[in-house]
């Protein structure tokens, strides 16, 4: 879903927590469990993979090891058409397949609900790889005879460009969304570029460092490169060729462990279906995904529709063409220690990061819990909960991304503490409460259109900012002066509740003289006009701040054994040294975190210590 949007700032930077507070019934988030039932202990058949194994072999040991994923699976089948409990052993190596598909339904018997295990031997040593090698070698390029720089090679592909979604226009939807060619040298992902005029040795944008460019030309059935240093012999190129790694449906019970998953090269959209390399519609309860990476793809890395109960642990959703991971119509989804960086390449080459980009992205689910989950680079949403999701929790989360977290049109409650965000944008959400959160540079989206989500009004009301300093770029709330709603601002501010928080003007971000709060009427008042409303009655405001410095890491657990931690003990108040050249700095609030301070091209960590 995409809204038109009016970005309004809310940022902070450091956290400040009081001593406990009550406040009103704001109703916070129901926390998701996850799947807490599946276990690997009732295993009774285990079936062997290996890259130097046989496909004619039976899979029954390692010595008589498959050497595909895909004939493993087929191997499966028998075991849970009858009810027992089956693990696939993948051995370490590269296996450059895909099109692997799991269907209960379609296995027969007990299939769908007998416990099915993928689990690779060791963390990041297992790959799927949806690319080939062969035939791609530094002396199978041909030097142009135009350009030392520049390579072509032959191009046996005509994958062409794909359809268009529905709604959408080519502006937004370009050509470089609607392709699947990708290059990979090195290990490295080359950026693709439409014209031969374009080729250029080195392209560095944002977060990305590309050390060459390619250009296909299907009329003349060739790919040509451009690098920035003249092509070795020991040079490997990785070509992409595989739509989707491996899809599970209609399969409750199932765990996937220690896998990574690349190179897989689907259309973003074709045919009415999203691309991604790994698809999980279980239809059912209990899914375990855990220690797996989906990481350079040309669309998504992985997807989850139809699911209860389950959990995500410690993966990587991160270098993908399109979103990290998408979650849909789900119910019970735990997402811990996991990670999702530097996606949405393909629509930053397009200039366009709108559609569905996100490290993850939620829709019409229901009791999600992200904890904590880091997300640094790229142009997207590091978290972006698109439309009708209840029961959002996001806790001790780190997310640097352009836009950290998206709450879009959600009936809610949403609950994020103690956590540090750049930036967080509501579109039409209710019930959202933070508590303990650091954000260092916050906006508030409003929609100019509010519009009925399945049956509900997608409103901004019933906040709740508690336990925060704020570092202000602009307004502390604002509203959408084009909304067709005329009690856009009156209705939020009524209903919002904004205590015990610090804030603090950035001078770098906005003009002296600048009024920050509003009343009910939109008229400019001062903080202490403000507080005599009723809005943050025993919160500070403490002017004009410079050279403020940003905190680098989430907010840590409350510790009273192991410091220097991020806080000190409850109760305790903090002073923070500021080293040679700098002052000390003592908050208002009992309790502190440390800071970063960048000086002289480096960074530099400041002490906090407790004063009594």
């Amino acid at each position: 879903m995409r809204t038109a949007r009016i970005l309004v700032p809310l940022a902070a930077i450091c956290m400040i927590l009081s001593t406990s507070q009550t406040f009103s019934a704001i109703p916070r988030a129901q926390r998701a469990t996850g799947n807490t039932s599946t276990s690997q202990t009732t295993v009774a058949v285990t079936i062997y993979a290996a890259p130097d194994g046989n496909d004619a072999n039976d899979g029954s040991s390692p010595a008589n090891a498959v050497k595909t994923v895909k004939r493993a699976v087929a191997l499966a089948q028998s075991p849970l058409q009858q009810g027992r409990a089956t693990k696939i052993a993948i051995a370490n190596g590269i296996y450059r397949e895909g099109g692997i598909a799991i269907n209960g339904t379609q296995i027969g018997g007990s299939a769908k609900t007998t416990l099915l295990i993928i689990e690779g031997a060791e963390k990041g040593k297992v790959i799927i790889s949806g690319s080939t090698s062969a035939g791609w070698g530094a002396s199978t390029w041909k030097l142009n005879s135009t350009d030392s720089l520049i390579y072509e090679h032959a191009w046996p592909y005509t994958w062409g460009q794909s359809g268009m979604p529905k709604g959408e226009n080519s502006t937004w939807y370009g050509e470089f969304m609607r392709r699947r060619e990708m290059l990979v040298y090195n290990g490295i992902l080359l950026k693709q570029v439409l014209a031969y005029i374009n080729l250029v040795p080195h392209d560095r944008q944002r977060f990305w460092d590309y050390p060459g460019t390619y250009y296909v030309n299907e009329t003349e059935r060739k790919i040509y490169i451009r690098m920035r240093q003249p092509m070795a012999p020991a040079d490997s190129f990785e070509v992409p060729q595989q739509e989707f790694l491996l899809t599970v449906d209609a399969k409750e019970n199932f765990v996937l462990r220690n896998i990574i998953f690349k190179h897989s090269n689907p259309y973003i959209w074709q045919n009415n279906i999203w691309g991604r390399a790994f698809a999980c519609s279980p239809n059912g309860a209990n899914v375990l995904i855990e220690d797996c990476d989906f990481v350079y793809n040309n669309a998504g890395g992985g997807d989850m529709v139809l699911a209860n109960a389950s959990t995500w642990r410690r993966c990587t959703f991160s270098s993908n063409g399109w979103k990290g991971a998408g979650m849909s119509s789900n119910d019970n989804v735990l997402i811990e220690s996991s990670r999702a960086d530097s996606n949405s390449w393909r629509q930053f080459w397009q200039k366009h990061t709108g559609l569905d980009a996100a490290g993850i992205k939620f829709c019409l689910s229901n009791r999600i819990t992200v904890t904590r989950y880091n997300s640094e680079g790229g142009t997207s949403e590091g978290l972006w909960y698109d439309y009708d999701n209840k029961n959002i929790t996001c806790d001790q989360c780190t997310i640097k991304t352009s836009s950290p977290i998206l709450l879009e049109a959600n009936p809610g409650p949403v609950t994020i503490t103690k956590s540090l965000l750049n930036s967080v944008g509501v579109v039409g959400t209710q019930s959202v409460v933070f508590d303990s959160c650091t954000m260092t540079r916050g906006f508030l989206f409003s929609d100019q259109n509010f519009r009925n989500v399945n049956g509900w009004q997608a409103v901004n009301q019933n906040w709740g900012v508690y336990h925060c300093t704020v570092n202000l770029w602009g307004p502390a709330y604002s509203w959408d002066p084009a909304s067709t709603d005329p009690d856009i601002w009156g209705r939020f501010f009524r209903t919002l509740e904004s205590d015990y928080n610090q804030w603090q003007w950035d001078s770098r971000y906005l003009y002296r003289g600048d009024t920050l709060f509003f009343n009910a009427n939109k008229q400019k008042i001062t903080f202490a006009q403000w507080q005599a409303l009723g809005k943050d009655v025993h919160s500070r405001f403490m002017g004009v701040v410079t050279n403020v410095s940003h905190p680098q890491t989430a907010p840590a657990p409350r510790s009273r054994t192991a410091p220097p931690s991020i806080y000190t003990p409850r109760g305790q108040r903090i002073v923070i040294r500021g080293g040679a050249g700098m002052p000390d700095i003592l908050p208002a609030a009992p309790h502190g975190v440390y800071l970063i301070e960048r000086k002289s091209g480096f960074e530099r960590r400041l002490v906090a210590e407790a004063v009594r």
